[in-house]
């Protein structure tokens, strides 16, 4: 049995909140945006995203995936009927890689994993470096499906980045240590 001390409880429980309350902002993103017929699926994968989030970070670490996936299809239902939503994608991007990393660094907690001093100040900034770096990608992605459909090689390097970029996010995510 791992003997957990009170620092990474604390930080634990910390993070945890910090995740709960990101994805509980990408859940009222998604109903502020949302219309009509799409806010009742925003809201109902919503609420299911949030508590299969809370499930994840309490009782089956498994369930946290499920709850990202929901909040996330929470935000997809607010984009049908917008004009121009590439801020809020933007914005909902960064905020479920918040959450990711955040859960991620809770459930390393309760393992017993002991960071102190410098090491939570690095996870922490490798926290937002990763949410802004999935920021950007999002925007570069967007920006890349505004370009002309011919676009010849610079539409296509563009889109190939953009592909690149979500592949290392997704490569660097928990094969890291």
């Amino acid at each position: 049995m791992i003997a957990i001390t009170r620092e990474v409880r604390v930080i634990r429980w910390l993070t945890a909140a910090g995740a709960l309350v990101a994805g509980l902002l990408v859940l009222a993103l998604a109903i502020s945006l949302a219309t009509g017929d799409s806010r009742r699926g925003a809201v109902v994968s919503g609420v299911v995203g949030v508590g299969a989030l809370v499930a994840g970070l309490t009782a089956s670490s498994g369930a946290y995936a499920a709850g990202l996936v929901c909040i996330a299809a929470a935000f997809a239902f607010s984009l049908p009927g917008q004009e121009s939503a590439s801020a809020p994608i933007v914005g909902a991007a960064f905020l479920l890689l918040i959450v990711d990393q955040l859960v991620a660094w809770s459930l390393d907690a309760v393992t017993g994993a002991v960071e102190r001093g410098r090491d939570i100040a690095r996870r922490g900034v490798r926290v937002l470096l990763v949410s802004i770096a999935g920021a950007a990608v999002a925007a570069f992605v967007l920006y890349a499906g505004t370009l002309p459909v011919p676009g010849g090689l610079a539409a296509e390097m563009i889109g190939i980045a953009a592909a690149l970029g979500v592949f290392a996010l997704a490569a660097s995510r928990r094969w890291e240590r």
